[in-house]
C-alpha cells in the first residue's frame, strides 16, 4: 500500500503549487535563435530574369527569417556560370544576408575558375559588386604562378586579382 501512496505523491506532485518553476535562461536565449527553418541536403537555383546565375548545393541551411540570414554548414558548392566560364566556390559553411545576397564563407575555402584557383580559410562575395575579398591568408595558383598573401580582391571570373601582403613565386618560361 505504501509503494502506491509513494507513487500516486510522485504523479500528481506533493509539493505546493506555489514553487517557482525554473526556467533555464540557455534554453531561453538559444530559443531566440533558433531557424525559422531547417533544410537538408539543398539544391537551388538562383536566377534572374530567367538567366541561370548561380546553382547552390548544401548539406545544411538554417534559415532565420526575422533576421534576414541563412547558415550553411556541413560544407556547400555554389557554381557561378559566367558566359563561356565557371566559378565555383566550395567551403565548410558560409552566412548569407538574404537582403543584399552576401555571402561570407568559411573552413577550407577553395574558388576555382579557368586556369585560377584561390585557398584561403575565409572569403566575402558582394554581390552588388561581383566580387570576391579576404583579409586572411591566401593563395592563388595559376599555370604560371603561385602567389602567397594575407588578403585579397577578385572579380567574379577570377581574371583580376589583387593580392596584399604579397610573396610568392612567378615561373618565366623561355
Amino acid at each position: 500500500m505504501f509503494a502506491y501512496i509513494l507513487l500516486g505523491c510522485a504523479l500528481i506532485g506533493c509539493g505546493s503549487n506555489n514553487e517557482p518553476q525554473v526556467h533555464s535562461p540557455v534554453i531561453e536565449k538559444d530559443a531566440e535563435e533558433w531557424p525559422t527553418h531547417e533544410v537538408w541536403e539543398v539544391h537551388t537555383e538562383f536566377r534572374d530574369s530567367g538567366s541561370l546565375r548561380a546553382q547552390l548545393t548544401a548539406t545544411k541551411a538554417k534559415i532565420f527569417e526575422p533576421q534576414a540570414r541563412t547558415l550553411l554548414s556541413g560544407g556547400f558548392r555554389l557554381v557561378i556560370p559566367n558566359e563561356g566560364d565557371t566559378t565555383v566556390l566550395v567551403a565548410d559553411s558560409a552566412v548569407i544576408n538574404d537582403k543584399t545576397k552576401d555571402m561570407t564563407a568559411f573552413g577550407d575555402v577553395v574558388v576555382t575558375g579557368t586556369d585560377r584557383k584561390i585557398s584561403t580559410d575565409k572569403i566575402h562575395w558582394s554581390n552588388v559588386d561581383k566580387l570576391f575579398t579576404s583579409d586572411a591568408p591566401v593563395e592563388i595558383r595559376t599555370p604560371h604562378q603561385r602567389i602567397v598573401g594575407v588578403g585579397f580582391q577578385a572579380t567574379e571570373r577570377l581574371t583580376e586579382y589583387s593580392v596584399y601582403k604579397v610573396t610568392g613565386t612567378h615561373t618565366i618560361q623561355q
